[in-house]
């Protein structure tokens, strides 16, 4: 069986959309082979380095702690995508196969902020990234309607650590820390399945 380059990620933005100004003021990831974290990228990033407009959420920032006074000494974009773009490499290239992106929520908020990174720095995506994604989020959806997890309120990740006893106490909205409570979800859900 081939090796996966796996790199579970997560951002914290300046607000929901793109199309309305949102730019990303921290990314982290795990960078995963056969089970084991490799290399760990945690990141702040200036938004106001973006080669277009950028919108700041109040309510955005009061969800993750970010305060604008501190952007300054962020590093840029593109400092930050020259990391990714780097790391990601030196692990694709050592197993010949491009990295594949696993996160939670990310087939719908995510994914559009790490490819618009990649194109507004000029580098392209899809060198360095398989065109699938594994969204966990989406993967607890199927279960709870097929019955193997039972059903929960919603299913935001601090619920479905909830639901799996994961402790997240002053843990949820740090981008790191997601990527942590996702894998650990994910493990739980493998181990669940595999019975």
């Amino acid at each position: 069986m081939k090796t996966e380059v796996e790199v579970w990620y997560d951002f914290e933005t300046t607000g929901l959309k793109i199309e309305d100004g949102a730019a990303v003021v921290q990314f982290s990831c795990q960078i995963v082979i056969n089970g084991v974290v490799v290399d760990t990228i945690n990141e702040n990033v200036n938004p106001y380095s973006y080669p277009r407009p950028v919108t700041i959420s109040e309510y955005a920032l009061k969800v993750n702690g970010y305060k604008e006074e501190d952007f300054a000494s962020y590093p840029s974009l593109a400092s930050c995508v020259n990391i990714i773009k780097n790391k990601v490499y030196t692990w694709s290239s050592k197993y010949k196969t491009k990295a594949l992106l696993i996160g939670y929520n990310n087939s719908t908020f995510d994914k559009y902020f790490i490819e618009e990174a990649f194109e507004l720095c000029q580098v392209k995506f899809d060198s360095f990234f398989k065109w699938k994604q594994i969204d966990v989020f989406e993967l607890v959806k199927a279960l709870q309607f097929m019955g193997v997890m039972g059903e929960t309120y919603n299913q935001k990740l601090g619920t479905i650590a909830e639901y799996f006893n994961i402790d997240t106490t002053d843990l949820l909205h740090d981008a790191l820390q997601d990527v942590i409570i996702t894998r650990t979800i994910f493990n739980k859900i493998k181990e669940k399945l595999n019975g």
